[in-house]
C-alpha cells in the first residue's frame, strides 16, 4: 500500500528531472580571453577597437535548439592594440552556455567575428582597412552578431559606430535604436 506523500515525492522528483533535462551544467566558467587588434596589412596595432564578447544560451526545445543572448562584456584595445575579456562564471537551470562569440569593430575597417574563441589562448585579430566609401557605408551598421544586443550594453561600440557614420554623412544610429 502507497502513503499519500510517496506520491508528493515522486511527482515533485518528476517534475525536476523534466525542468533539468538536458542541462549540462548549473555553473559555466569562461576565460579570460586575451588579444591584440592589428592593421590586417601593415600589422600595427589599433588602438581604441571595440571588442564585445557575447555568451549565448542554448536551450532544448521541440524539435530544435533556441539560441539567446546571455551575457556582453565591451572593452577596448589598449596602446599596443590588446585586450582582455576578464574571467566570468554564468549560472543556468535550463540549457549550458557556450564559450562566447567575440566582436571587433573601429571606423573604417571591416569588422571582425570571431566564434570560436578559447579561454587561455591569446588571439591575434587583423581588422582589414576599407579603401572606398561605398565599402565603408556597407559596414558603417551594427556588425552581425551584436543586432540583438541592447545598445547600452555596448556604449563604445555604438559610440563609433556612430563617429563612423557621422564621418560619412549618414544618421547615427544612437542609442535609442530598437532591437532587430
Amino acid at each position: 500500500m502507497e502513503r499519500k506523500g510517496d506520491t508528493s515525492v515522486w511527482l515533485l522528483l518528476g517534475l525536476m528531472l523534466s525542468v533539468t533535462a538536458g542541462c549540462g551544467h548549473l555553473v559555466y566558467p569562461s576565460g579570460p580571453y586575451n588579444g591584440r587588434v592589428v592593421d590586417a596589412d601593415a600589422g600595427k596595432p589599433i588602438v581604441g577597437a571595440a571588442v564585445v564578447a557575447i555568451w549565448v544560451r542554448e536551450r532544448p526545445a521541440v524539435a530544435e535548439v533556441v539560441e539567446g543572448d546571455w551575457d556582453v562584456y565591451e572593452t577596448l584595445s589598449d596602446a599596443n592594440g590588446e585586450f582582455t575579456i576578464p574571467h566570468r562564471t554564468h549560472f543556468t537551470l535550463f540549457g549550458w552556455i557556450l564559450e562566447p562569440k567575440l566582436v571587433v569593430y573601429y571606423p573604417s575597417y571591416a569588422p571582425y567575428r570571431i566564434a570560436d574563441l578559447q579561454p587561455e589562448v591569446r588571439v591575434t585579430v587583423p581588422l582589414k582597412h576599407l579603401t572606398t566609401r561605398e565599402e565603408r557605408v556597407w559596414k558603417a551598421d551594427r556588425p552581425i552578431g551584436t543586432l540583438m544586443v541592447p545598445a547600452d550594453q555596448i556604449p563604445n561600440l555604438t559610440r563609433l559606430i556612430d563617429q563612423e557614420r557621422r564621418q560619412l554623412g549618414l544618421e547615427p544610429l544612437g542609442p535609442s535604436r530598437p532591437k532587430q
